[in-house]
Protein backbone atom coordinates (compact mmCIF):
# COMPACT_ATOMS: atom_id res chain seq x y z
CA UNK A 1 0.00 0.00 0.00
CA UNK A 2 1.41 3.24 -0.53
CA UNK A 3 0.03 6.17 1.55
CA UNK A 4 -0.34 9.14 -0.57
CA UNK A 5 1.48 12.70 0.52
CA UNK A 6 -1.34 15.31 2.15
CA UNK A 7 0.44 18.05 -0.56
CA UNK A 8 1.28 17.74 -3.92
CA UNK A 9 5.27 17.97 -3.43
CA UNK A 10 6.04 14.11 -4.02
CA UNK A 11 3.80 12.83 -7.51
CA UNK A 12 3.05 8.96 -7.25
CA UNK A 13 4.94 7.08 -10.44
CA UNK A 14 2.45 5.45 -12.84
CA UNK A 15 3.75 2.25 -15.16
CA UNK A 16 2.28 1.20 -18.41
CA UNK A 17 1.58 -2.37 -17.95
CA UNK A 18 3.82 -4.49 -20.16
CA UNK A 19 1.23 -5.85 -22.84
CA UNK A 20 0.74 -1.91 -23.36
CA UNK A 21 3.73 -0.40 -23.76
CA UNK A 22 3.71 3.62 -24.86
CA UNK A 23 6.12 5.38 -27.05
CA UNK A 24 5.16 8.74 -26.17
CA UNK A 25 5.57 8.87 -22.43
CA UNK A 26 8.91 9.22 -20.91
CA UNK A 27 6.24 9.06 -17.33
CA UNK A 28 3.11 9.37 -16.00
CA UNK A 29 2.69 10.69 -12.25
CA UNK A 30 -0.34 11.02 -10.34
CA UNK A 31 -1.46 12.64 -6.69
CA UNK A 32 -4.51 12.86 -4.82
CA UNK A 33 -4.79 15.34 -1.69
CA UNK A 34 -8.01 15.22 0.65
CA UNK A 35 -9.61 18.33 1.14
CA UNK A 36 -13.13 17.97 3.53
CA UNK A 37 -15.74 15.80 1.95
CA UNK A 38 -13.43 15.07 -1.43
CA UNK A 39 -9.83 15.82 -3.21
CA UNK A 40 -7.91 17.35 -5.35
CA UNK A 41 -6.93 14.59 -7.91
CA UNK A 42 -4.01 15.47 -10.67
CA UNK A 43 -2.29 13.97 -13.29
CA UNK A 44 1.26 14.64 -15.14
CA UNK A 45 1.41 13.10 -18.11
CA UNK A 46 5.22 13.82 -19.68
CA UNK A 47 6.93 13.51 -23.35
CA UNK A 48 5.64 14.23 -26.84
CA UNK A 49 2.34 15.15 -25.81
CA UNK A 50 1.82 15.90 -29.51
CA UNK A 51 1.83 12.08 -30.13
CA UNK A 52 -0.70 11.28 -28.33
CA UNK A 53 -4.69 11.73 -29.15
CA UNK A 54 -5.69 14.78 -26.26
CA UNK A 55 -9.41 15.36 -26.74
CA UNK A 56 -10.06 18.25 -27.48
CA UNK A 57 -12.43 20.84 -24.66
CA UNK A 58 -16.44 20.26 -24.65
CA UNK A 59 -18.90 21.12 -22.21
CA UNK A 60 -18.06 19.75 -18.80
CA UNK A 61 -20.83 16.06 -18.54
CA UNK A 62 -21.12 13.40 -17.81
CA UNK A 63 -19.71 11.00 -20.74
CA UNK A 64 -19.59 7.00 -20.55
CA UNK A 65 -16.71 5.22 -22.47
CA UNK A 66 -14.16 8.06 -21.46
CA UNK A 67 -11.40 5.00 -21.14
CA UNK A 68 -11.64 3.98 -24.75
CA UNK A 69 -9.40 7.14 -25.31
CA UNK A 70 -6.69 9.48 -23.01
CA UNK A 71 -8.61 9.24 -20.05
CA UNK A 72 -7.20 9.45 -16.13
CA UNK A 73 -9.02 7.56 -13.45
CA UNK A 74 -9.01 7.10 -9.78
CA UNK A 75 -10.72 4.24 -8.67
CA UNK A 76 -12.07 4.01 -4.46
CA UNK A 77 -13.55 1.07 -2.28
CA UNK A 78 -16.49 1.76 -0.29
CA UNK A 79 -17.17 1.30 3.00
CA UNK A 80 -19.37 -1.55 2.29
CA UNK A 81 -16.87 -3.49 -0.04
CA UNK A 82 -18.03 -2.11 -3.44
CA UNK A 83 -15.73 0.45 -5.08
CA UNK A 84 -16.45 3.64 -7.29
CA UNK A 85 -14.78 3.88 -10.61
CA UNK A 86 -13.94 7.94 -11.93
CA UNK A 87 -12.88 8.80 -15.48
CA UNK A 88 -11.80 12.50 -16.26
CA UNK A 89 -11.03 13.38 -19.88
CA UNK A 90 -8.68 16.07 -20.89
CA UNK A 91 -12.20 17.60 -22.37
CA UNK A 92 -13.55 18.24 -19.31
CA UNK A 93 -16.36 15.62 -19.31
CA UNK A 94 -16.16 12.91 -16.50
CA UNK A 95 -17.84 10.18 -15.17
CA UNK A 96 -18.87 8.00 -12.06
CA UNK A 97 -19.57 4.58 -11.58
CA UNK A 98 -20.83 2.24 -8.80
CA UNK A 99 -20.18 -1.30 -8.07
CA UNK A 100 -20.54 -3.87 -5.84
CA UNK A 101 -17.76 -6.37 -6.51
CA UNK A 102 -15.35 -7.07 -8.72
CA UNK A 103 -17.10 -5.55 -12.44
CA UNK A 104 -20.53 -6.57 -10.88
CA UNK A 105 -23.76 -4.44 -10.65
CA UNK A 106 -22.45 -1.55 -12.52
CA UNK A 107 -24.78 1.79 -12.15
CA UNK A 108 -24.20 5.49 -12.30
CA UNK A 109 -22.64 6.86 -9.12
CA UNK A 110 -24.94 9.86 -7.56
CA UNK A 111 -22.42 12.26 -6.90
CA UNK A 112 -22.85 15.66 -4.40
CA UNK A 113 -21.44 18.20 -7.03
CA UNK A 114 -20.12 16.98 -10.68
CA UNK A 115 -16.39 16.72 -10.87
CA UNK A 116 -14.72 20.21 -12.30
CA UNK A 117 -11.83 19.02 -14.54
CA UNK A 118 -8.84 21.76 -15.63
CA UNK A 119 -6.25 20.93 -18.39
CA UNK A 120 -3.20 22.40 -19.76
CA UNK A 121 -0.17 21.69 -21.24
CA UNK A 122 2.33 22.24 -23.73
CA UNK A 123 4.65 19.90 -26.35
CA UNK A 124 6.57 18.29 -23.18
CA UNK A 125 3.76 17.79 -20.50
CA UNK A 126 -0.12 17.63 -19.98
CA UNK A 127 -1.28 18.56 -16.51
CA UNK A 128 -4.95 17.23 -15.87
CA UNK A 129 -6.55 18.34 -12.02
CA UNK A 130 -9.85 17.40 -10.48
CA UNK A 131 -11.61 19.26 -7.71
CA UNK A 132 -13.81 16.21 -6.51
CA UNK A 133 -16.80 15.74 -3.80
CA UNK A 134 -17.38 12.36 -2.33
CA UNK A 135 -20.67 11.00 -1.82
CA UNK A 136 -21.47 10.83 1.70
CA UNK A 137 -20.55 7.55 2.34
CA UNK A 138 -16.66 8.76 1.61
CA UNK A 139 -16.47 12.24 3.39
CA UNK A 140 -16.02 11.19 6.39
CA UNK A 141 -12.52 11.97 7.14
CA UNK A 142 -12.11 7.83 7.01
CA UNK A 143 -8.65 6.79 5.11
CA UNK A 144 -9.60 6.42 1.51
CA UNK A 145 -8.16 2.81 -0.39
CA UNK A 146 -8.03 3.17 -4.18
CA UNK A 147 -5.65 3.74 -7.38
CA UNK A 148 -4.84 6.16 -9.49
CA UNK A 149 -4.70 4.91 -13.12
CA UNK A 150 -4.86 6.31 -17.07
CA UNK A 151 -5.33 5.31 -19.87
CA UNK A 152 -3.08 6.68 -23.12
CA UNK A 153 -3.89 6.75 -26.76
CA UNK A 154 -1.16 7.46 -28.99
CA UNK A 155 -1.39 8.96 -32.06
CA UNK A 156 -1.92 6.19 -34.26
CA UNK A 157 -4.66 4.99 -31.98
CA UNK A 158 -2.80 2.46 -29.50
CA UNK A 159 -4.21 2.18 -26.05
CA UNK A 160 -1.78 1.55 -23.03
CA UNK A 161 -2.78 1.13 -19.48
CA UNK A 162 -0.80 2.72 -16.79
CA UNK A 163 -1.62 2.23 -12.57
CA UNK A 164 0.48 2.30 -9.42
CA UNK A 165 0.46 -1.08 -9.78
CA UNK A 166 -0.20 -3.68 -12.43
CA UNK A 167 -2.26 -7.26 -9.93
CA UNK A 168 -2.65 -10.11 -12.72
CA UNK A 169 -1.83 -11.11 -16.61
CA UNK A 170 -3.37 -8.60 -17.89
CA UNK A 171 -4.26 -4.66 -17.20
CA UNK A 172 -7.10 -4.41 -14.99
CA UNK A 173 -7.84 -1.75 -13.20
CA UNK A 174 -10.85 -3.31 -11.30
CA UNK A 175 -8.20 -5.80 -9.62
CA UNK A 176 -8.31 -5.50 -5.94
CA UNK A 177 -4.86 -6.37 -6.27
CA UNK A 178 -4.18 -2.45 -7.91
CA UNK A 179 -5.62 -0.83 -5.40
CA UNK A 180 -2.44 0.01 -3.79
CA UNK A 181 -3.19 3.79 -2.57
CA UNK A 182 -3.89 4.66 0.66
CA UNK A 183 -5.36 8.19 1.15
CA UNK A 184 -5.88 9.75 4.52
Amino acid sequence: MVLVPADRSDWLALTPHPLTPCVALQGLQASLARSGAGARVSFRFSGRIGKLRVPSPAPPQRVDELWRHLCAELFVMMPDGGYLEFNFSPSGSWAAYRFDDYRSGMRPAALPADPVVTCRGDDDVLELDVALTFPPALANGAPLRGALCAMVEEADGALSCWAMRHAGGKPDFHHAGSFALLAE
